[in-house]
């Protein structure tokens, strides 16, 4: 946990409070807990995506999964019941069989709450990249309104 990010967190909520799209990656590379501290210690929600999302597809068919990760995501955000989110374990969504695109999902779903995601892959720039090029849940994306700290 780095307190110098929490703090990075608290200002930088200030600023995007009413921006249209209210979204912050945390860099969590490997081991970081910052998202999961602030949630405990100023009131704000804390979801484990890739342990609730795992479980909420295990009783839908393979092909259909990736139809509904969105909606599940969604859901599973709106149960938290609070205007900040701390998303973690988000590496469930880069499963090439879920079709998913994490970035412009978290963007959609950013309009109606705060998102924190803690991102555990690594950050050169404003591009967030996940796993090397040559496996296949390689995914890159450069940032243009989400915030990286």
């Amino acid at each position: 946990m780095n307190l110098n990010t929490v703090e990075k967190i608290r200002s930088s909520l200030l600023q995007i409070t009413n921006q249209y799209y209210k979204l912050i990656y945390v860099n969590e590379y490997l081991h970081g807990t910052t998202t999961s501290y602030y949630a405990k210690n100023f009131e704000a929600g804390y979801l484990n995506l890739g342990t609730e999302l795992s479980f909420a597809l295990l009783d839908i068919p393979l092909q259909r999964r990736p139809f509904k990760v969105t909606e599940i995501v969604e859901n599973l955000i709106n149960k938290q019941h609070n205007k900040i989110i701390c998303i973690d374990r988000i590496e469930v969504l880069f499963e090439p069989s879920l079709k998913t695109n994490p970035f412009q999902m978290f963007k959609q779903l950013s309009k109606n709450h705060i998102l924190i995601i803690a991102w555990r892959g690594t950050v050169s720039d404003q591009t967030l990249i996940y796993a090397k090029p040559s496996h296949p849940e390689y995914s890159k994306y450069t940032t243009t309104e989400e915030w990286i700290l």
